[in-house]
């Protein structure tokens, strides 16, 4: 029994969610100012800041 179809499928279904998720992403504000962050939002915060350094240039702080 090959495990190539559930495979298949799986990556579908993740392409199919990422596909109806990023219309929702798009217009959302790039700043966190006036956001209420929680500690659950640490990676979020870290994420945002290699995001700047490494594709819009902007230094370290």
């Amino acid at each position: 029994m090959s495990l190539a179809p559930l495979v298949v499928g799986l990556t579908f279904k993740e392409l199919w969610d990422d596909a109806r998720f990023v219309p929702t992403v798009a217009h959302t504000p790039w700043s966190f100012e006036g956001m209420r962050l929680g500690r659950f939002d640490k990676p979020l915060v870290h994420n945002r800041k290699l995001l700047e350094r490494i594709y819009l240039g902007q230094p370290t702080q």
